[in-house]
């Protein structure tokens, strides 16, 4: 066995001995499973680095990778207050804190539906507001939601309430 296996895991060092005696009335009050899989993160990049099997570039790389709470509460809220603009993944994703590619597959398993379709749904939701409570034409509330075109705004309203907008307002109308 090589030498930093026995010192890694020995509790002479203190960052283990110190984790492993704060989780000890963790652990008898039955904490939650967050505090485990917090604990389990750090003790593997602690080994990690300690036997130079990780290089401390990498977890500054890494730091960040998941989605929060708060971070995913911060990109909502983005989404929320820009829907009516041009929203890129890039953008949302230096919300978040993370990768384009990590933020779409993050996204999607924290709220089952893509970052796209999550938008589609804000700018429609909102446009059936506005076409029930306004007088505004149909090529103003397309641009009030986001789009640049009445046609593909009337497409995509059709295909998510199965009505067009001139046809939605006239049925609420009634």
């Amino acid at each position: 066995m090589n030498r930093w296996h026995v010192d890694a895991l020995s509790l002479s060092d203190p960052l283990l001995f110190s984790l492993a005696k704060s989780l000890t009335p963790c652990i008898s009050h039955q904490a939650p499973d967050l505090y485990a899989d917090a604990a389990a993160r750090m003790l593997a990049t602690h080994i990690l680095l300690a036997s130079g099997t990780l290089k401390q570039e990498d977890v500054a790389r890494n730091i960040g990778s998941d989605l929060t709470d708060s971070r995913l509460a911060r990109v909502i809220d983005f989404m929320h207050h820009h829907f009516a603009k041009e929203i890129t993944l890039d953008q949302l994703a230096r919300e978040a804190g993370v990768s384009r590619f990590h933020f779409v597959r993050l996204f999607r398993s924290r709220l089952h539906v893509t970052p796209h379709r999550y938008l589609v749904r804000l700018r429609m939701n909102r446009a059936k507001l506005l076409l029930r409570t306004t007088d505004l034409d149909i090529h103003a509330v397309a641009l009030a939601c986001g789009y640049t075109h009445a046609g593909r705004f009337a497409a995509g309203f059709h295909a998510t309430f199965g009505a067009h907008p001139s046809g939605f307002r006239r049925q609420e109308g009634s």
